[in-house]
């Protein structure tokens, strides 16, 4: 389904949804490749999700390659990112995660 450009895909136990969309159902929902806030500057390595996280479920992405938590990052709450690194100027983080 497609509505004003947010599409909506249901799978069993699972919704995935764009940004701005409205869920009305007791399903588990997933966000995929948010970029989180936070510099990228050589210096900064603390990024904050737009929403809360599960914790175990959060993955991590630095440049397309998927970091390991614990050896690259930790969490602290349910939506701040710890990366054991600061990311270099020109660096990509992405997350993907289900909403907590």
């Amino acid at each position: 389904m497609s509505t004003n450009n947010v599409v909506i895909t249901a799978l069993p136990e699972v919704v995935r949804v764009s940004v701005g969309a409205t869920i009305n159902s007791g399903a588990s929902v997933y966000i995929w490749n948010e970029t989180p806030t936070g510099n990228i500057d050589g210096s900064n390595s603390t990024f904050t999700s737009l929403q809360n996280f599960v914790p175990n479920s959060l993955q991590v992405f630095i440049n397309g390659i998927l970091q390991v938590s614990t050896n690259d990052y930790t969490t602290s709450g349910s939506t701040t990112i710890n990366m054991n690194t600061a990311l270099a100027v020109g660096d990509v983080i992405r997350i993907h995660y289900k909403l907590g």
